[in-house]
């Protein structure tokens, strides 16, 4: 798989995800405000954790760019499927997070405009942001015990990732949690599927499914 197919099957998760949660915010009604932990004001505004905050995209394009194949046709679908999912939970129980005046300027400023200038104030619970974060980072981690650092480079990111959405007061932990969550189910939800589908193609034929994520490859 070349570099511009990655990059195009990375193009249509992330349009996906767009469907489900811009069509969701539309289509949702009176938004219920979330309430705020210990942990959410002990975590203080600060304008330049939007850095962090849209390191996500970038999270999202290297597991596209660096993961195994078998990986990436995963994440084509696994992104959309968190995006449907969270979208269902927006639509019965939507929800925002109570939205203070804050002062900041600079590019930072300017950044966090432009991000409620896009965004939408609903869609809070679950997060994908936390969701999406945690399936592309397990894309990229490599269980080989040389490279343990890489995992735990990933949930330092993943970890990052989630604090700046409370710093820049997008999300609270109640819904980052939510989003932690929702990523370690639909990690879960596909591998069974899949093995499940492989077994019942084996009455039609030798199977072609991908499944080294799902079932790991004995070292010959």
């Amino acid at each position: 798989m070349n570099t511009i197919e990655r990059c195009l099957r990375a193009t249509i998760a992330l349009a996906g995800n767009g469907i489900f949660y811009y069509g969701s915010a539309a289509l949702s009604g009176y938004a219920f405000t979330l309430p705020e932990t210990y942990i959410d004001h002990l975590i203080q505004f600060q304008d330049g954790a939007i850095g962090v905050y849209i390191s996500f995209f970038i999270l999202i394009f290297v597991a596209f760019l660096r993961a195994p194949i078998e990986q990436v046709y995963y994440l084509t679908w696994s992104i959309p499927l968190a995006s449907c999912i969270a979208s269902c939970i927006f639509l019965l129980y939507p929800t925002k997070v109570l939205m203070l005046p804050m002062t900041s300027h600079g590019a930072w400023g300017f950044t966090l405009t432009a991000l409620h200038l896009l965004d939408t104030p609903k869609n809070c619970l679950p997060s994908l942001h936390a969701a999406i974060s945690v399936i592309c980072a397990n894309a990229l981690i490599d269980r080989h015990p040389l490279l343990r650092f890489q995992w735990l480079l990933m949930v330092t990111w993943v970890g990052l990732i989630c604090w700046s959405a409370i710093a820049i007061r997008q999300h609270v932990l109640l819904d980052i949690t939510a989003g932690l969550v929702l990523g370690v189910l639909v990690l879960a939800i596909p591998r069974r599927v899949i093995i499940f589908v492989h077994y019942f193609s084996r009455f039609f034929g030798k199977s072609r499914l991908p499944l080294t994520f799902a079932v790991r490859r004995k070292q010959s």
